[in-house]
């Protein structure tokens, strides 16, 4: 039986960044997912990094992953769309929030109404809303760092793959767990690290592990542009966030379209039809360049929502760690907790 010193189930974002740390400590590295890099949430996400977040640690998980990001993928500008991210709130929330994030980060600047730059001309900001401004944040190609993550860490020799699903894993003895693959094999790991995003609760459910998770399906859409938006960014008042794929495409999504499902792999079983409409609305009022907005696809990927909305990191038992709830925040926090999850491994190491 072959035995390895880490574990890592799932090829997102996640495990895919817990296996570059990994290998780079000289772990001997196991990776297993039915597709490398994986195409799940992770596959089919937005791609915003902001670190404008809700707590200091979320913040700061995403300062890190932002970091790390540029660390993995050196010419990472060749798929990023964007540095600048604004978000729009009501003026007493806005300033509360840039006292906020000056305290943590300092490239940010806020604009009250009849204040804004000649860049930013074309909002439509009401009298009692303001706008946050950070620049050094990320609107990326998702699919595209996923690859490029993979091409730095594939070939390397404390890795190896299995391309099949992780049925399930023994209790551990002392030692380090079985783990059980789906084409009847079965390997041996020190320590394992569960990044399996929105499937995690399902694979933990096996071993009788409960955590309080709830999956949803986090619902997007891809828009061809008449007109012109300057910036990507979100829009709390509205409750909407966008990004700019380029000239004449952009990515939008509401932050109250989320369906919940019973598996990850039911997302197909969700009705569609005229999700698009809120959204468009919602950007036409919000931006005046805007001539026509014009369905191009649904963005549909499962998501994994902790009681609190906080992100997950933790150490389910012994050696067996944990990383989930990133509640469609993957690329803003993963790549940091993937971080943690070695650093951990390799203190007790």
């Amino acid at each position: 039986m072959k035995k390895f010193d880490v574990a890592v189930l799932g090829a997102g974002i996640a495990g895919l960044t817990t296996v570059y740390f990994s290998i780079n400590e000289g772990f001997k590295t196991v990776l297993i997912d039915p597709n490398i890099p994986g195409r799940e949430g992770s596959y089919n996400s937005v791609g915003i990094l902001t670190r404008q977040l809700y707590t200091k640690r979320e913040i700061l998980l995403a300062i890190e992953s932002i970091s790390i990001l540029n660390e993995i993928i050196p010419d990472i500008d060749t798929i990023t769309y964007d540095r600048r991210f604004i978000t729009i709130e009501d003026e007493k929330t806005a300033f509360q929030d840039y006292r906020f994030y000056r305290k943590i980060f300092t490239d940010v600047d806020i604009y009250y109404y009849g204040e804004l730059p000649s860049d930013l001309s074309s909002i439509n900001l009401h009298v009692n809303e303001a706008i946050l401004i950070s620049y050094k944040d990320l609107m990326v190609n998702t699919r595209e760092v996923l690859r490029k993550i993979y091409e730095s860490i594939v070939g390397n020799e404390n890795l190896i793959e299995y391309r099949v699903k992780a049925e399930k894993i023994s209790e551990y003895d002392g030692e380090g767990y079985t783990i059980y693959l789906e084409n009847g094999e079965t390997i041996r790991s020190s320590n394992v690290v569960l990044a399996l995003g929105a499937w995690n609760k399902y694979f933990i459910e096996k071993n009788k592990i409960y955590l309080p998770i709830s999956t949803y399906a986090c619902i997007a859409v891809r828009l061809e542009i008449n007109g012109s938006i300057p910036i990507s960014g979100s829009d709390e008042v509205n409750y909407l966030y966008w990004m700019i794929e380029g000239k004449s495409r952009l990515v939008a999504g509401e932050y109250h379209q989320s369906t919940p499902i019973t598996r990850p792999d039911k997302t197909d079983d969700i009705k569609l039809e005229n999700r698009e409409k809120s959204v468009i609305k919602s950007l036409m009022d919000r931006f005046k360049n805007i001539k026509e907005l014009r369905l191009k696809e649904y963005i549909v990927g499962p998501c994994s929502f902790p009681i609190g909305k906080r992100p997950l990191y933790k150490e389910l038992m012994k050696s067996l760690f944990l990383i989930d709830g990133l509640s469609g925040y993957g690329f803003t926090l993963a790549p940091a907790l993937a971080k943690e999850a070695i650093d951990s491994i390799t203190s007790k190491t």
